[in-house]
């Protein structure tokens, strides 16, 4: 999915772009914003299906909506070079499963919290050169995101 936008998705706890048991996917060059109340992407199973791997999620501008990026129980996944700005939770939402990621020169800034990870990890996450503002780190998790 390229050069595409999504916008004013505004039914409870969607996401503008979803994947859900999808493998070796390019999501790319897509602007998601104002989706305010839920996802502008989503990996995994929160989605319908079960884990999403080795996808590409490249060069996106992604603002405006709840939470800019959510992935869950989800593996090997590329996030590169995407903009999650001026989303009202979290910039990127790791979730309990998720492993073996590759998230890498994103912009995270404007958020109310950058990123967060939740539930049980077990596993590495390659988070590396980040430009993140500086954000406090995020309260328990609210009882709408729970699966």
């Amino acid at each position: 999915m390229t050069n595409n936008t999504v916008s004013f998705n505004n039914h409870y706890y969607t996401a503008g772009i979803a994947l859900a048991s999808s493998s070796h996917n390019t999501v790319a060059g897509n602007t998601v914003t104002h989706n305010t109340a839920g996802v502008g992407i989503g990996l995994g199973a929160e989605w319908g299906g079960a884990d999403s791997k080795y996808n590409t999620i490249s060069r996106n501008t992604v603002s405006f909506n709840k939470m800019g990026l959510q992935i869950g129980s989800s593996r090997n996944n590329t996030i590169t070079g995407n903009r999650f700005t001026d989303n009202t939770y979290t910039g990127i939402d790791l979730r309990a499963g998720t492993a073996y990621n590759t998230i890498s020169g994103n912009i995270v800034t404007g958020n109310q919290y950058g990123v967060s990870h939740w539930g049980w990890f077990g596993e590495q996450q390659h988070i590396l050169q980040q430009q993140l503002q500086q954000h406090p780190q995020p309260p328990p998790e609210p009882d709408f995101l729970r699966a």
